[in-house]
């Protein structure tokens, strides 16, 4: 199977948080993977398909002015299933599109993943 994707992904274990469906209230979760165009959520409940993430946030950490870099986007749950985060970790893996990461935030997000990339060791 072919992949499609327009943006280049990075394997990754950042802390996020999210407001899931329009709710009030903070859910802790877990990136796995990050692009310009999305994402892989790990969480501890299952995130319904075409559920709204309003907003989700994570920080890219520490950048060369040693700032943390914090991301805020919505994104839509484009697929859901169980999975696992690590050897121990149960719960539901989410394929995120992100609805509108632009300008600034769509570009440290591009450029995170690219030197990420760059940085991996091949094998």
């Amino acid at each position: 199977m072919q992949d499609t994707r327009v943006y280049p992904r990075l394997s990754v274990r950042l802390d996020a948080e999210a407001r899931v469906g329009g709710g009030s209230s903070w859910e802790a979760a877990l990136l796995l993977n990050l692009s310009a165009g999305g994402a892989l959520l790990f969480t501890d409940r299952e995130v319904p398909t075409l559920t709204v993430l309003s907003p989700l946030r994570f920080s890219l950490g520490r950048s060369e002015a040693e700032l943390e870099t914090r991301i805020e986007v919505e994104a839509l749950v484009v697929r859901t299933l169980r999975g696992e985060a690590g050897e121990s970790e149960d719960g539901f893996l989410s394929g995120l599109q992100f609805l509108n990461l632009h300008g600034r935030p769509f570009e440290q997000v591009r450029h995170f993943v690219y030197e990420g990339l760059q940085n991996q060791v091949p094998g």
